[in-house]
């Protein structure tokens, strides 16, 4: 495992540093607030997160982290495009979360993955994710010496954006996993969300994402629902 993780980061540093050799990089930070309604095991009501991202013609990046009572995360992700063209565009990158959850368990994620984006329109994007998730799972009620648990899985992600005007944009998203949220292949999330553009740097979000368990089973139902605003500035 040790080797793997290494392998990971290797791979990601590597992603990350490429970045710079493009023509002035644009960047951007964001900041959200998370209100979740605890009908499933989120251990509290309220979260706060930032993400930094970075991204050239080619070469992308993001950092970010995180936090709420009994939790904290960092998410770390990078990805190459490695074809390019006016409406469609492939890429390969790699995601990785740490997942603290304070008083059971400490979660190491790892998600290589290839992604698709279609501009068939100026108005609608498409962007699809086909990933294979692993994760290692230490829980604190067991020994130290205690191997991790593992377990492995796809995952997917499917988002429709549609650029209302220059300055609205709304978008739908189907998928197995979030930026701070990896559960197994049949717990997805529906997320709605919304981006205003203020002026040229500045940013106003939300998101709205419902959560479900078993979703494709019989046995699937409602687990909770996040709502989420935030900002965003670019530089």
């Amino acid at each position: 495992m040790k080797l793997k993780s290494i392998t990971f980061f290797v791979t990601f540093s590597l992603l990350s540093s490429l970045i710079w050799a493009q023509p002035a990089p644009e960047q951007n930070a964001e900041f959200f607030t998370r209100f979740n309604t605890m009908q499933d095991f989120e251990p509290s009501f309220f979260a706060a997160s930032g993400i930094y991202n970075i991204w050239g013609r080619r070469f992308s990046a993001s950092g970010g982290l995180l936090l709420q009572k009994g939790d904290s995360q960092l998410t770390l992700q990078a990805s190459y495009k490695f074809f390019k063209h006016e409406k469609l565009s492939l890429a390969t990158g790699a995601i990785y979360n740490l997942n603290w959850l304070h008083n059971y368990s400490l979660s190491n994620n790892f998600l290589p993955y290839f992604m698709l984006e279609w501009k068939p329109l100026s108005l609608y994007t498409l962007e699809v994710s086909f990933d294979y998730m692993l994760k290692l799972r230490r829980l604190f009620v067991l020994s130290r010496n205690h191997h991790p648990l593992i377990n492995s899985t796809i995952a997917f992600s499917i988002k429709n954006t549609f650029n209302i005007n220059e300055d609205i944009k709304l978008y739908f998203e189907t998928a197995s996993f979030e930026k701070f949220r990896y559960m197994m292949f049949c717990a997805p999330s529906f997320i709605f969300g919304g981006q205003y553009l203020l002026n040229q740097n500045l940013t106003l979000e939300f998101e709205t994402a419902i959560h479900y368990i078993d979703f494709f089973t019989l046995s699937a139902h409602y687990a909770d629902s996040d709502i989420r605003l935030g900002v965003k500035y670019k530089w």
